[in-house]
Formats: C-alpha cells, sequence, structure tokens
C-alpha cells in the first residue's frame, strides 16, 4: 500500500514536471540551446560513436555503408530544474517535435542526402543535459586506393555539418585511437568482424573552415581480407605464368604448343573479365595486381613468339628432308649393311629400309549517357530591412532561428536541362541576423542535362552547365550572385571516382526559353580517369591485334592455324562482352574505343579469309608431292646400291664423314630435277607456295596494323 502510494506521488511529479516543461518560453517557441551561451562559452554537442560494423565497401561507386549506434548529447540551458521541487526526479522523456534539436547532416556524399536521422524521443536531466541515441546504417563517399589490392588498408572519413552558425561540434568515440587498445576481437568490443574487411583504427578530429565554425569527423582505417582473392585470382594468375614455359617442353610434331597457348590466353581473358568488376575506374596509380596481369599477357604474347619461331625451325628441317628424300622419287634398289667385320645384318638392314622409305607425314592437329549528378553544400543569402531590429533592446540579441513558412523565402530553381528546372526546396529553419540579413545552408544532390562527346571515350574531358535562377510570386526575376567555397573542401578531401574536377567557375548564361533574363550558371570541366581503361580494355585489345598477324607465322603443316585465329576470335568475344557494359548507349559519333574494337574484329576477319587460302594452298602442294611420289619410274636419278661399312681407323673416318657430309650439302640446295610432262600438268596451277603467301599476308597485315595504330593513337590524338 505504501509502494503504491509512493509510486503515485512519482507519477504526479513527472506529470507536474512535464507541464512545467511544456509551458518554458524555450519549448513553446523551440528557442535553440546556442541562444542562450556566451561567445567566451561556446556551445557543444558531443556525439559519441559505437562502431558495430563495416557492412560493405563498394569500390566502383566507392562508397562506405557502416552500421553504428550514435549518442548525442548537448546542454540547453532554458532546460534546467531543482530536483527537489519535482519528488527528486532527475531526468524526464520529451517528444523530439517539442523541442529545439540541432540540424545535422553527414559529410560528405552520404547516399540519400538527407539530415542524420534522429530518434523521436529525447532524455533530459535537471542540470540541462539532452541526449539521446540512435542505431542505424550510414553510407558516404570513401577514396578507394586499389595500388595494393587485395592487401590494401582503407582510410575512410565522414563527419557532420550544421546549419546553425553559433554552433560547434565535439566528437568523441567509444574507442581509443590506437588498434592496440581497440580490442577488436574481445567479448566486450561492439565491433563485429565478419565479411571483407576488419578494423584497424578508429579516430576523431575536426577542421576549421571559412565561413563554418567547425567540421568535425570520424576516420576509420579498415583492412581487407585477402584469402578469398588469393585463392581466385592471384593464385590462378601466378600458376598461369608458370604454366607459359612449360609449351616449350612440348614436342614439335604433337602440333599443341599453339593451341595450348591460346588457350593460356583466353583464361587470362576470363580473369581479366572478373579483375575488371572488382577494380575501381576511377584509378590514379597502377594496381600491382593489373601489373601481374599485364606480366602475364606480355609473357604469353613473347612465349607464343618463341613458339612461333620453334614451330617454324621444325617445319624447314622437315621440310629439307622431305626434299631430300622426295627429289626426283628417289628409288633404292639395293641397300647393304655390314658391321664392323664386314658382316651384313638383314635386322639392321630392314631397320634402314624402313627409315629411308618412311616419309614424315604433317600432324593436323552504365547510366544515363546525358546526365551528370554532383552533390554541392548551397549558402543562400538575402537581406529584409523590414525584418532588423536593435540587438541592445533584447539582451544583445543578434540572431535568431526562424521557420522558413513563417517567412517570405525566394523561389530558387536549378536548371537542369533545356526548358526544364528543378525548385530547390529550402531547410525547414532560417538565420535572421539584426541586420535584417538571412541564411540558410542545405546539402543538395543534382542530376542535370550534360552533353557528353564520347569520340575520345576514355580519354575525354566534358563540359557542362548547372544554372541557376530564381523567381518570386509576382513572376519578376532577380539577379543571384554567386560565391563559390570549392577550394577549402578539395584541400580536405581527395578527389575520387570516374571523373576528376579540372576546372570550375561561374559564367552567365543568355536567356532562353521560358527564362527571359540572363542567369548565372556553374561551368564544370571534368576529366575522366582513363587509367582503368587502359589496363582492362584498351592494352588488351592492341595486344590482341598484334598477335592476329602471328597466324601467318605458325607452319600450315601443324594444323593450327585456325583453331588459333577462332581463340583468338573468342578472346575478343570476351572483351567486346564487357565493353558492352563500360562502353555508352546514346553514342552521336562513333568513338575511337569503338574504331580499335572494329578494327580488331575485322582484322580478324580478314585473317581467317587469308589462312584459308594459305591452308587451301598448302593442301594443293600437298596432292601435289604425292602424285609424284606415285610415279617412281619416272624418276631421274635412281640410287643403285648402298653399302655402309665402319671405317678401319678414326682418321679415315673423320675424314670421309667430312667428305660425305659436303657432297650431302652440295646435293641438298642444287636445283630440284625437272619433273616429267604429266608431274608438270599437276603443279602448273601453283605459281606461289604457300610458305611465301605466309610471308606475304604476315608483311601485308602487320604493315597495316601498324599503320592503323600510328594514326588511332597519333594522328587523330586519342590520347
Amino acid at each position: 500500500m505504501v509502494c503504491g502510494s509512493e509510486n503515485s506521488s512519482m507519477f504526479r511529479d513527472y506529470e507536474r514536471l512535464k507541464g512545467d516543461m511544456l509551458q518554458r518560453p524555450v519549448i513553446v517557441y523551440k528557442v535553440p540551446a546556442f541562444l542562450g551561451s556566451s561567445t567566451s562559452d561556446p556551445f557543444e554537442i558531443f556525439v559519441h560513436m559505437f562502431l558495430k560494423e563495416v557492412v560493405d565497401i563498394d569500390q566502383i561507386q566507392q562508397l562506405m555503408t557502416i552500421v553504428c549506434a550514435l549518442d548525442m548529447r548537448w546542454r540547453h540551458g532554458g532546460l534546467t530544474w531543482d530536483p527537489d521541487s519535482y519528488g527528486g526526479l532527475n531526468s524526464l522523456v520529451m517528444d523530439a517535435s517539442d523541442m529545439w534539436i540541432p540540424q545535422l547532416t553527414l559529410w560528405i556524399g552520404n547516399k540519400e542526402l538527407v539530415s542524420f536521422p534522429l530518434p523521436d524521443t529525447m532524455i533530459l536531466n535537471s542540470s540541462g543535459y539532452v541526449q539521446c541515441g540512435v542505431l542505424t546504417y550510414v553510407s558516404f563517399r570513401c577514396y578507394i586506393d586499389v595500388q595494393k589490392f587485395p592487401f590494401d588498408k582503407q582510410r575512410c572519413h565522414f563527419g557532420f555539418i550544421h546549419q546553425d552558425t553559433k554552433l560547434t561540434l565535439g566528437l568523441t568515440i567509444f574507442h581509443l585511437t590506437t588498434s592496440t587498445d581497440l580490442g577488436i576481437g574481445e567479448k566486450n568490443d561492439p565491433y563485429s568482424i565478419h565479411g571483407e574487411w576488419s578494423l584497424v583504427n578508429f579516430t576523431a578530429g575536426c577542421n576549421n573552415l571559412e565561413n563554418w565554425e567547425e567540421f568535425s569527423f570520424f576516420e576509420l582505417t579498415v583492412k581487407r581480407q585477402r584469402l578469398y582473392y588469393v585463392i581466385v585470382v592471384i593464385f590462378p594468375l601466378v600458376l598461369t605464368s608458370i604454366m607459359i614455359p612449360l609449351v616449350f617442353l612440348i614436342p614439335e610434331k604433337s602440333g599443341e604448343k599453339i593451341s595450348y597457348m591460346v588457350t593460356i590466353f583466353t583464361s587470362t581473358a576470363i580473369f581479366l573479365s572478373y579483375i575488371s568488376n572488382v577494380m575501381p575506374k576511377g584509378l590514379s596509380s597502377t594496381p600491382y595486381l593489373a601489373i601481374l596481369l599485364t606480366e602475364v599477357f606480355i609473357e604469353g604474347f613473347c612465349a607464343t613468339l618463341a613458339a612461333l619461331w620453334v614451330l617454324t625451325k621444325y617445319e624447314d628441317n622437315c621440310m629439307m628432308i622431305k626434299q631430300k628424300l622426295e627429289r626426283g622419287s628417289t628409288e633404292i634398289t639395293r641397300l647393304t649393311v655390314c658391321d664392323d667385320q664386314g658382316v651384313t645384318s638383314d635386322n639392321k638392314k630392314m631397320e634402314v629400309e624402313k627409315m629411308a622409305q618412311e616419309t614424315p607425314k604433317p600432324s593436323y592437329n552504365k547510366s544515363n549517357d546525358d546526365s551528370l549528378t554532383v552533390t554541392l553544400y548551397v549558402q543562400f543569402n538575402w537581406s529584409q530591412p523590414d525584418l532588423a531590429w536593435n540587438a541592445s533592446n533584447y539582451e544583445n540579441l543578434k540572431v535568431v532561428l526562424m521557420d522558413t513558412n513563417s517567412l517570405w523565402k525566394p523561389l530558387v530553381y536549378a536548371i537542369i536541362g533545356i526548358g526544364d528546372s528543378l525548385e530547390m526546396d529550402l531547410p525547414e529553419t532560417l538565420d535572421l541576423e539584426s541586420q535584417g540579413n538571412l541564411m540558410s545552408r542545405k546539402q543538395y544532390q543534382l542530376t542535370f542535362r550534360c552533353k557528353i562527346d564520347f569520340k575520345k571515350y576514355p580519354f575525354d574531358t566534358q563540359q557542362c552547365l548547372l544554372g541557376f535562377h530564381v523567381m518570386v510570386n509576382s513572376g519578376f526575376g532577380l539577379d543571384i550572385r554567386m560565391q563559390l567555397f570549392l577550394e577549402r573542401f578539395t584541400k580536405l578531401f581527395k578527389v575520387g571516382g570516374e571523373w576528376g574536377l579540372d576546372t570550375i567557375k561561374t559564367i552567365t548564361v543568355p536567356a532562353q526559353g521560358v527564362i527571359v533574363r540572363d542567369y548565372p550558371a556553374l561551368s564544370f570541366t571534368l576529366r575522366r580517369n582513363h587509367l582503368y581503361y587502359v589496363i582492362t580494355i584498351i592494352f588488351p585489345l592492341v595486344l590482341t591485334s598484334l598477335m592476329i598477324p602471328l597466324v601467318f607465322l605458325i607452319p600450315a603443316s601443324t594444323g593450327e592455324k585456325i583453331s588459333y585465329l577462332v581463340a583468338i576470335f573468342t578472346s575478343t568475344a570476351i572483351f567486346l562482352n564487357f565493353i558492352c557494359d563500360v562502353m555508352p548507349r546514346g553514342l552521336y559519333e562513333v568513338p575511337y574505343l569503338a574504331v580499335l574494337l572494329i578494327e580488331v574484329l575485322a582484322e580478324g576477319w580478314f585473317a581467317m579469309l587469308a589462312s584459308l587460302v594459305v591452308v587451301n594452298r598448302f593442301h594443293s602442294e600437298e596432292k601435289g608431292y604425292k602424285s609424284v611420289k606415285r610415279n617412281p619410274s619416272k624418276s631421274t636419278s635412281s640410287i643403285r646400291k648402298v653399302q655402309v661399312c665402319p671405317a678401319p681407323d678414326m682418321a679415315s673416318t673423320a675424314a670421309r664423314d667430312k667428305e660425305n657430309l659436303a657432297d650431302t650439302d652440295k646435293n641438298m640446295f642444287e636445283a630440284p630435277t625437272v619433273l616429267t610432262a604429266s608431274s608438270r600438268t599437276n603443279w602448273s596451277t601453283i605459281n606461289v607456295s604457300s610458305t611465301q603467301l605466309d610471308h606475304v599476308f604476315f608483311i601485308l597485315f602487320s604493315a597495316v596494323q601498324i599503320f592503323f595504330l600510328l594514326i588511332i593513337f597519333c594522328v587523330l590524338d586519342w590520347l
């Protein structure tokens, strides 16, 4: 019974305290807390962050998403009370809509560009402190440095800006600033370790900015879990690099050298397609992984050249033996082999006859293309003298916070296209100074039309305009004076992403359409970061183009010409699948990159036709050789007797071997004997050999290729 009486008394005290608080002027008029602070004692807001998890880092869009718990606290001098007057109550829960709360905006690059979410209720204590907490997802821009990918560490930061000129943020964090003090992985640590990233360090800081009292930020240092990339990317690439020299262990007569190298090249192209999906487009330095990939490409290219040289030498040796054995369809009628004692061995005779009569056989084995999205932090200033007051009459109060809906405000439009504009909503509150000057600040994400010229894509620069126009309700236009504060932000933050800002300036645009007066505009000059495209598109395409003429260095007898070109075409198709994802669709003229792609495809097609001509000519030659071999009786030379006996001593053997070798070389390179009439009939239609065709086509395709690359890179000034 006593307990119930105490509870009733506590409820009455709580209800009375809340009623008194709601009747206070600071609550009724939502007076900002900083208006009661003196200049020597600045108003502060303390933000405590509990980092829970790094959810994701989007390397393409360069955004980091985290889960964090924020505890925000500030002191309002008009919200104090004596606990003894209210039954010892030290705290009170108030609705956030009943009182003034600071308007904080997440900076920079918030994905949704909204004010930071705060809870619906606030906790007040008798000392005047207001406290609230929230658990939320936070997405912010993070410059990704992938030079050491996937063994990289990323340092990202985000912070808060405010619209109140008298407000100062003081940031504190739950963890200490050193990685050893973080206690990551301990039972009591709130940070959750799973996913791709682990936390290394977490700190807080602030910077002073012109026209802003203070910019406060949190900084995170995270480390990538690299085991996944070692297994699926690095290890296969290293293994591929090690496998390339093994091509020289493949016997030449197997006919598998070129197909082996082409398979390696196709596999590397597939790896490139995967790597390009995880590599950000705005590269400022060459990643080490890209260097490894380039090394594999170059090693494969050089190994292909070496394999072609080996095959050519092997084919030359085979042809020399073939010509010697088939010159005039040489007929061996008698062969005698003697051992050391001059005794003939039937087994040796049969073996030598088989070798002499055997003829070597050849082996035939994305976004709207015309739009630009920017993030702007805009400050509006205008003057209304009728709202001025004498600050000395109001305890030297020089600034008040006014509701936007209670005042006249200009209608500001951003011109986002020809004849199209978007109203820029002002924030809910405005700062009104005693001189009648009004000011508001807000962050905007604007998407506007910008005609993009893709002719030199990806080495292109773009110029875009974003205009501003002010209209009053009566329909008369007003002038705008714009001032840029871009430089101080670029000093604080690195420029990341696919685009880099070259210049930005204000210009005056003549009136057009429904806008009857000249209006000011921001002129952007943007330059695309092209390193990503050079690594993933241009270099592989140029290398593929250079590999196509090498098909004419492959001997036709290997049967590898067509399979080589088919594999090259397959690799180009893989590149085309990737290029379709990065090539803009709204094209007004043919980009140089498309010209390079078309050239590679056309070169491969013509090389296929030329290779078919060479292969058909080679088979015609083979038929001619066989027709000559089937008529041994019409040969002009015949070996009637061959006797092979060992020499009695080494000196005479060496002298005779030297003499025989000279005779053999002379006979091999002497002019071939004249064929019979029937034989000449089979060869009369063959004027150029397949080997000569290969040489002609190789020189022709190589010259055209070099000429084309010089034109597109030098004459057309693509770079």
